[in-house]
Order: structure tokens, then C-alpha cells, then sequence
């Protein structure tokens, strides 16, 4: 693994809570319910594994997402599946 990048969301609606930010990964098939390989605790999410062994990690701050990732083109989807959400304001790729 080269080092992680990232990319900092502003929410778009209030009162997010890391529940919400779980049922769009469902919905959108990057995580099954009860994964082993996700932990989620109250202001995160973080997942490693799955078909390419990757490894990603959101974090929920006061009105924005911080989205950390192995890969800069996961990074990118991972953004537009919580465009519901949030939108972008800053991408560091490493």
C-alpha cells in the first residue's frame, strides 16, 4: 500500500449521523450489513478487505466527511455515492 489518500466533503444536510453513512455503502453494494471487515463506531466507518483488498476510512466531523483511501479511483466513487450527502471541497491524492 502507498500511503493513503483523501478527500474532505462538506455535508449538505444537517444532522448526518454515521447510521445514514452506513445505509448509503449498503445500498450502494460497498459493504454488506453485519461485515466483519467494517467497523463502525460513532463518528467513523472503516473497512478493509473485499474484492480488490482495499482499505477505506470516513470520518464524521461537525458539518463535513473526511473519506481516506488506498486508492485515488475509490476515493473518487466513494465521494460521488455520498453526493446525497455531502459534496467535495478538497482532494489529496498521494
Amino acid at each position: 500500500m502507498s500511503g493513503l489518500s483523501h478527500v474532505e466533503l462538506e455535508l449538505v444536510r444537517e444532522n448526518v449521523h454515521v447510521e445514514v453513512i452506513h445505509e448509503l455503502l449498503v445500498k450502494g453494494c460497498w459493504i454488506e450489513d453485519h461485515d466483519h471487515r467494517c467497523i463502525v463506531s460513532q463518528a467513523q466507518i472503516e473497512f478493509s478487505g473485499g474484492f480488490h483488498d482495499s482499505y477505506f476510512k470516513i470520518s464524521l466531523k461537525p458539518n463535513e466527511l473526511l473519506i481516506e483511501s488506498d486508492s485515488p479511483w475509490e476515493l473518487e466513487v466513494l465521494a460521488e455515492e455520498l453526493k446525497e450527502i455531502a459534496v467535495k471541497k478538497a482532494m489529496i491524492l498521494k
